[in-house]
């Protein structure tokens, strides 16, 4: 569990995540990756439905947004304490790089959306319109491991 920075003087505050993972070439970058649990709603809920705030407008999960927010959050402070002499020193002596970390967020499944054609386009027109975090579903991951897994069993 990543320690990203953010301490006060008086030592608290720091922010943690889940991972700081890098690239993989001649030259690594940092990613943040942070994950919540595929039950995690991405929708928020009223009376047990998904809350439409108008004509195929979806309200999203504060959970979602917290989780936004968060690696938003630790990406910034992390961009700003890898500039640290002692971390640049241990980060280039192993080619990894900082320079606006990339965040990824692993949160809930697709199979909320209940196949309904405004709640995917929806979420999907804003979570394609969001440039930090790269937002991905359980179940969408666990469908590109199977794809990669179906590659090397021919």
């Amino acid at each position: 569990q990543p320690n990203y920075g953010g301490r006060s003087y008086a030592g608290k505050g720091s922010q943690k995540g889940d991972f700081l993972l890098n690239t993989k070439a001649a030259a690594k970058y940092t990613v943040l990756v942070e994950i919540k649990t595929p039950a995690t709603k991405l929708l928020s809920y009223e009376k047990k439905q998904p809350k439409n705030i108008r004509n195929d407008v979806w309200l999203l999960s504060s959970h979602l947004l917290g989780a936004i927010s968060q690696i938003q959050v630790n990406a910034r402070t992390w961009n700003l304490d890898s500039q640290k002499p002692e971390n640049v020193r241990k980060l280039e002596n192993k080619s990894i790089y900082t320079i606006e970390p990339k965040g990824i967020l692993i949160i809930g499944n697709t199979a909320e959306f209940m196949q309904n054609e405004s709640i995917i386009s929806c979420f999907e027109s804003y979570r394609r319109n969001i440039n930090n975090p790269k937002i991905l579903t359980f179940d969408e991951l666990f469908e590109r491991i199977n794809s990669i897994l179906k590659i090397f069993e021919k």
